[in-house]
């Protein structure tokens, strides 16, 4: 009897103990399951809130470009907002995330990264340039350019806005050089400290051209300094050459006067001798009507020249009568003839004759 208790009890304390046993293995599998749904639960809510912060990130990012494209920067994007924002997307790195959400971080850090690379070509690109649009000293154009090409592309529409600036910044560099070639040109040496003795007008007045066509104010100001040293020698030159024109001018005008002198002495000599030849012809005239008195007569000879002579006289106050150059003559007046030999006179003086035309 006892010992049929006893089993019954141990009996039932085996299954009491089963049962205590399976129990506590179906708590374990339940406590395990809630573990689990309360970490998926909490990283549920960390993937949407990761996702919430990229969204939030996203959002300020693209307010920094002109366009849903993403081809500009707005003017009020600056170097603080994506160093910031860069700084931001570090701490995300090594989080866990869905495909999904990998693809949206990749997505927001890669605008960043664009935005990055645009502001530096964009600000190397203004820095080209002062206020006024002039291109200024030591311009890096070499940098800007190689940032600028770094985005052809992914950023096409941007780069042809930036290679417009490029291109007048080109402009501008060249039509320095030019300038700076053209007033070289009127050195003896680049250093510009003697001005060429051949320098010509017109060679400065193309360099002026040029150099006016200069924004840079330093550049300009240096090459037109240079320009002034020019002037001031082909303002000597003018002034030597018009010294010289004026002594020319002077020295012809000696020279007409003296010449004109000479030809004047000359026909006084002329008018001289035509007088003398004209008192010939008369005693020519004479010694003639002398000689055909003496063949009547040879007492008479000289009453008869007398006689000729005076009709001679006569004859020339007959033809000096009416509108003749003689009604204008006054003391003092000389003139010039021409005179023409007629042949000798057989006399005692062996005289000639001829005519004079006035």
């Amino acid at each position: 009897m006892d010992k049929k208790r006893k089993f019954i009890i141990g009996v039932s304390i085996a299954i009491g103990l089963v049962i205590l046993v399976g129990g506590a293995l179906g708590f374990h599998y339940h406590s395990v399951k809630a573990e689990e749904k309360k970490q998926a639960e909490a990283q549920q809510a960390q993937t949407k809130k990761l996702q919430q912060t990229i969204q939030t990130y996203q959002k300020e990012v693209n307010a920094w470009y002109t366009d849903d494209k993403k081809e500009g920067l707005q003017k009020a994007t600056t170097e603080k907002e994506i160093t910031s924002m860069e700084s931001k997307l570090k701490k995300l790195e090594g989080k866990e995330m869905s495909v999904g959400t990998a693809a949206k971080l990749n997505t927001l850090v890669m605008d960043v990264g664009y935005a990055r690379s645009m502001l530096d070509a964009q600000t190397k690109v203004v820095s080209l340039f002062d206020g006024t649009g002039a291109l200024v000293e030591n311009a890096q154009l070499e940098a800007a350019e190689k940032a600028v090409n770094q985005l052809k592309e992914t950023k096409p529409a941007f780069v042809k806005a930036q290679q417009k600036r490029l291109t007048e910044a080109k402009k501008q560099v060249k039509t320095i050089e030019e300038a700076t070639k053209a007033v070289n040109a009127l050195y003896t040496n680049n250093k510009r400290e003697t001005v060429q003795s051949n320098v010509t007008q017109a060679n400065y007045t193309t360099a002026k051209t040029k150099v006016a066509s200069i924004k840079q104010a330093k550049a300009k100001k240096t090459l037109s300094d240079a320009l002034v040293k020019v002037e001031a020698v082909l303002q000597k030159q003018k002034e030597v050459a018009q010294q010289q024109a004026t002594e020319q001018a002077a020295n012809t005008n000696e020279a007409q006067a003296t010449n004109g002198s000479t030809a004047s002495d000359g026909g006084n000599k002329t008018a001289s001798s035509h007088s003398t030849t004209n008192g010939d012809s008369s005693n020519g005239s004479s010694s003639q009507a002398g000689k055909s008195s003496s063949s009547s007569a040879k007492s008479g000879s000289k009453s008869s020249a007398s006689s000729g002579k005076s009709k001679g006289s006569s004859g020339s106050s007959k033809n000096s009568g009416g509108n003749s150059i003689y009604d204008n003559i006054k003391p003092g007046d000389r003139w010039t003839g021409k005179t023409t030999d007629k042949g000798y006179i057989d006399g005692e003086d062996g005289n000639t004759w001829g005519t004079i035309e006035w």
